[in-house]
């Protein structure tokens, strides 16, 4: 029998299982303890970051300026309401409700301050008063200054008879494949018994003849430019052009239309019946989008190229009715309306363009550049021509090296390569780069009311930044409404005005309460995708049941699929048109393929949405099914916030005990 190793005995006198278990199993023991301190340790940190987040989500609460909130409601409701019945109908009740409350908040002045109210809330009320009264005279002045009210007053009286009517074109947008909208500012009406001078907009919705492609149309429009026939070139209306309509004005709503009309451009001023034809030629703008529309159709086919140019600047001419039926029913048709995202995007495009070009750049690049054309000479090609430096062996434990000459082949920068390589570039000049740019790409977009509004949002925006005042999205957002109100009153009654507005403040109010409760159960980033969709597409509800009678049940999947491809449509879009520009329609035609296959994924996104199952909600357009589901919407817009703030209070407790520590007051009675 063989006797045991020194090993093995010893392995069994310590219970061990083989030889170095025990040595194993303490370095399992040990390996596990500091993976489970590690763990906790960064489990701490994540609790601690998040916290964190929470506290600066929630600091933005702090800054929200609601005091103009109260008088850009009422500025909007007195604006769409004087449209619609005219200016002093609506003026006269509403000076006689201002006065009187003005003239009690007056006799309130006398009483003891804690009688009644406390003096701050009585000056904070009277002055909102005040302005709301200076702020709606303005409006009803210039209502009347500038002719709008008369203007809607003589068209209602017409409304039913045959005119014509002279003005300006000032938006042409091809709604489907075979139908155009052309809106016209009007300045002068004739009839049998009315001519006056209107300053008013009207809608016309002209026809096509027959389905011409835009390959077809785009020929036909450079035959008769080439030609000079008046009767085709009569045809091409295009904005800032003066036009002549005939027709039968209606009002659908508060939307001036005119039916069965007939546009010819204007006879030139002073021309008789010897005077040539003097038509103005198309834009060249125009031309080169109505170019890069006929590429994207015969490169990606109709849905996809109507996809691709209207994530780009809005043109979704080419998408057929079936087709915009899917975008609404799946919640995505705002995918084709340039919004904020879109300014937003090329804003920061720019500013990121001109942040990472640092002017040192290129005294690298220009050594880079030297040195390969020496090394191209054969400069470079032989031994080293730097000479050998010797350490000085009476100092081997020097630790400061000496001065080294510059080695002889050392040239300096020329004296512009210097003067960049020192050069910085100030903040501003970036900022004033990404509105230059924002201000570009507004040449391409319609005057819509969801452009106007983030255009002047974007511009107060970048006024922030300039200024350094910080982030004051809902002030930048009344701010905008006020002045998009007082500047184009027409926009009152624009649903796509309405739409936009209800969705950023969505964005402002909802968006930040909504993030920090779904950052407890996922990651910010995540977080923030989810909420956006969720709380526009809940507080849009009201108005698309108001306008449609219809609720998309699947939008908020729908809009987490089509969110991440529509900004790759919209950049492949605008470098398509941008490689047009340059002439290089072989590009353009690569940049369209790569913008096709995101377009695809939305297209898919909101076929499945549309046709799934029980899609849409039709609960009908009735004044009580909006009234029911705005009392929904308040309802839960209210429980989030009072849930969010019993978190905020908790977090913040939390944080406190963190930097304060908790000590209980020591009640032990003195020692004798």
């Amino acid at each position: 029998m063989q006797k045991p190793s020194a090993p093995q005995k010893r392995a069994w006198q310590t219970g061990e299982l083989f030889p170095g278990s025990s040595r194993l199993t303490r370095s399992l023991a040990m390996a596990y303890d500091r993976a489970r301190y590690r763990w906790s340790i960064g489990a701490e940190r994540w609790r601690t970051r998040r916290d964190e987040q929470e506290l600066r989500a929630q600091g933005s609460l702090i800054h929200l300026d609601l005091r103009l909130t109260f008088t850009v409601l009422m500025l909007w409701v007195f604006t769409a309401a004087a449209l619609t019945v005219g200016t002093w109908r609506v003026m006269h009740p509403l000076a006689c409700v201002l006065i009187a409350l003005l003239g009690c908040l007056a006799i309130l002045l006398f009483f003891p301050p804690r009688a009644v109210m406390p003096y701050s809330l009585l000056f904070r009320t009277t002055g909102q008063l005040v302005f709301l009264a200076c702020i709606v005279t303005v409006q009803a002045v210039l209502l009347c200054a500038t002719g709008v009210d008369a203007s809607r007053a003589t068209l209602q009286q017409a409304q039913g008879a045959s005119l014509r009517l002279n003005g300006t074109v000032e938006q042409v947008r091809r709604v489907d494949p075979r139908t155009t909208l052309v809106v016209i500012k009007l300045e002068e009406i004739q009839g049998r018994s009315v001519r006056a001078l209107v300053n008013e907009r009207v809608r016309v919705y002209r026809r096509d003849g027959s389905a011409k492609s835009a390959a077809q149309r785009l020929e036909a429009r450079s035959a008769a430019k080439h030609q000079g026939s008046g009767t085709a070139r009569s045809q091409a209306i295009y904005p800032g052009m003066k036009v002549t309509a005939l027709g039968t004005v209606e009002f659908n709503g508060s939307t001036a239309k005119l039916s069965g009309a007939t546009i010819f451009p204007a006879p030139a001023s002073g021309a008789g019946s010897n005077a040539t034809d003097q038509t103005a030629e198309e834009p060249y703008l125009s031309t080169l989008k109505e170019q890069l529309r006929t590429r994207a159709l015969d490169t990606l086919g109709t849905e996809s190229a109507a996809l691709v140019l209207g994530t780009a600047y809005g043109d979704d001419s080419l998408m057929s009715s079936t087709a915009r039926e899917d975008y609404k029913l799946s919640g995505l048709s705002h995918i084709t309306a340039v919004s904020g995202a879109n300014i937003a995007i090329v804003f920061l495009g720019a500013y990121r363009l001109v942040l990472a070009i640092r002017p040192y750049r290129f005294a690298s690049a220009y050594l880079l550049f030297r040195s390969w054309r020496q090394r191209l000479r054969g400069r470079g090609t032989g031994p080293s021509r730097r000479p050998a430096y010797p350490r000085n062996p009476a100092q081997p434990h020097q630790l400061a090296r000496p001065q080294l000459p510059a080695p002889p082949n050392a040239q300096p920068l020329p004296p512009l390569v210097h003067r960049l390589s020192t050069l910085a570039i100030p903040h501003r000049v970036m900022v004033l780069c990404g509105v230059t740019a924002v201000l570009a790409y507004a040449m391409l977009l319609d005057s819509e009311g969801s452009v106007i509004r983030s255009l002047a949002m974007g511009l107060l925006g970048a006024y922030a930044m300039l200024r350094g005042s910080g982030r004051q999205s809902l002030a930048a957002l009344q701010t905008t409404v006020l002045m998009c109100l007082l500047a184009a009153p027409h926009l009152a009654v624009d649903m796509g005005f309405a739409l936009s507005v209800t969705a950023t403040s969505a964005l402002i109010l909802l968006g930040p309460p909504l993030i920090r409760l779904l950052m407890r159960v996922m990651p910010v980033f995540c977080a923030e995708m989810l909420a956006a969709p969720i709380v526009a597409s809940l507080w849009c509800t009201p108005l698309i049941l108001a306008m449609s009678g219809k609720v998309p049940l699947y939008s908020v999947p729908a809009n987490l699929i089509a969110a991440p491809l529509a900004p790759l449509s919209m950049l492949a879009g605008l470098v398509a048109l941008g490689f047009m520009l340059l002439g290089l329609p072989t590009l353009a035609d690569l940049c369209l393929r790569a913008g096709g296959l995101a377009a695809q994924g939305i297209e898919w996104a909101a076929h499945t949405a549309a046709h799934a199952p029980g899609n849409p909600w039709e609960p009908g357009s009735s004044v009580p099914a909006v009234v029911c589901s705005a009392l929904c919407v308040l309802a839960l817009s209210v429980a989030l916030w009072w849930v969010d703030a019993r978190r905020y209070r908790a977090v913040t407790h939390r944080q406190y005990l963190r930097v304060v520590p908790h000590t209980a007051p020591s009640h032990q009675p003195a020692r004798p």
